[in-house]
């Protein structure tokens, strides 16, 4: 049929098909434009953030570096004396790192120790805190009669609340005494 036209409506309708072809490319070119700034703006503002945190972290690096070479390296090593007094000190004949050898021997395998911190208290005693995790309670139980024997400490807290569990039981003990 499209032969039997004449050249200029030929001509006529092969122009508009190539207008109406090039309008549908072009709508196509701008909706993916749109859509891919929409999908860029999120990351884009994503990064942004991110970059700030950077810096105000970064800043307030700078910040504190300064200001602990302004101050007085007397109290630095003050405070590293203080920090191997409370670990080495030898009060009623045991060193703080033999207090945790000692648990550390005595403790069984369904027990998992994961961090010793020891505090200089007010009244002159000491206090160590232990967190770990046992397996059941019974090793919990048993854990703890094992510490009790071990006559060091005058006082040894373990929340009730660490036996709500079963299980992987995340427990937390914390010891007083003069040692």
């Amino acid at each position: 049929m499209f032969n039997l036209l004449k050249k200029e409506d030929k001509a006529a309708i092969g122009s508009q098909y190539k207008m109406r072809l090039l309008i549908v490319i072009l709508w196509f070119l701008f909706v993916s434009l749109c859509a891919l700034f929409l999908l860029l703006f999120p990351s884009y503002f994503i990064s942004n953030n991110r970059q700030k945190i950077v810096e105000e972290n970064y800043n307030s690096l700078v910040k504190t570096l300064a200001d602990q070479k302004k101050g007085d390296p007397g109290q630095a090593l003050n405070d590293i004396n203080q920090r191997i007094i409370l670990i080495a000190t030898q009060t009623g004949g045991k060193y703080i790192y033999k207090i945790f050898e000692d648990i550390i021997s005595k403790k069984t395998s369904s027990i998992i120790l994961k961090s010793f911190s020891a505090d200089n208290l007010a009244d002159g005693q000491r206090e160590i805190t232990i967190e770990g995790r046992a397996k059941n309670r019974q090793s919990l139980s048993d854990f703890s009669d094992m510490l009790k024997n071990q006559r060091l400490f005058s006082n040894i807290d373990l929340p009730v609340s660490n036996f709500a569990n079963d299980t992987n039981i995340d427990f937390t003990v914390r010891m007083t005494g003069t040692f």
